[in-house]
């Protein structure tokens, strides 16, 4: 009688144990779930003979419980973050490093920026924060219409060339192939693997590329043959990354 008495204190500790780490998942969560998943936890400790929880366990609850109560991707999806972090690391350097610039005003400034790619910016780190913290299509919506305002923005751009009376003060050619293609990678729903793995790689070189763009530029001049080759090589690697990204194969015929 002891011992039985002592086995059902224990399978009730260990209940209590995995109740508490299945706090790491939300509450909606836990009324739906909770109950099946104790059910398989406690099944798995009798067949294993624990009377605790072991390591793994206690990690993998901790991971998945955090997911879940964040929105965050399950593994299979986190490489499309890998463009999109990239876009959020891009605007926050672009924005407090190149364009601000406070009591100053120039043609086409935007409040203390130098240039209105700031709404790119803030589009894409909303894009990032949207991918971490919400499930659905929010992310792929805002990162296409980062990648929309950095085309019309730099469109725009282009009508007001260095040369005229009222030059605007950017963004330059790459900085807008070069928001625009990381912005158009983060919103694609595509396949994952090797294609977005290179896709994403190359969009990071893309990015690398465009420092040596702007020092050749500040050395060499807007115009200069280096800086044309290099501001070419930044389209062809966004481009091919797009393409990496859309087009799917065909199937293969048996």
């Amino acid at each position: 009688m002891n011992g039985e008495s002592a086995e059902r204190a224990d399978g009730s500790e260990l209940a209590s144990e995995y109740r508490r780490l299945l706090r790491w998942y939300p509450r909606a969560w836990r009324t739906e779930n909770e109950e099946a998943m104790l059910g398989a936890l406690l099944d798995q400790a009798e067949s294993d003979g624990r009377n605790v929880p072991t390591a793994a366990e206690r990690s993998a609850i901790a991971r998945e419980g955090l997911r879940e109560r964040f929105g965050l991707p399950h593994r299979g999806q986190r490489l499309r973050l890998l463009p999109l972090a990239a876009g959020f690391l891009l605007s926050v350097f672009y924005a407090l490093l190149i364009i601000w610039a406070p009591n100053t005003s120039y043609p086409g400034s935007v409040g203390p920026f130098a240039n209105p790619s700031i709404l790119t910016c803030v589009l894409l780190v909303a894009a990032f924060l949207a991918a971490l913290l919400v499930r659905g299509k929010a992310a792929s919506v805002l990162a296409l219409a980062a990648a929309v305002a950095e085309i019309v923005i730099g469109i725009v751009t282009a009508m007001h060339p260095p040369f005229s009376a009222h030059p605007w003060e950017g963004p330059g050619s790459s900085a807008v192939v070069l928001f625009a293609g990381i912005a158009i990678l983060g919103a694609v729903l595509s396949r994952q693997g090797r294609m977005l793995t290179a896709g994403t790689l190359l969009v990071l070189a893309a990015v690398a590329a465009t420092l040596v763009v702007s020092f050749t530029q500040a050395e060499l001049g807007l115009f200069s043959p280096v800086s044309i080759a290099l501001t070419l090589g930044i389209a062809v690697a966004v481009t091919l990354a797009i393409i990496l990204l859309v087009v799917r194969r065909r199937p293969r015929r048996v």
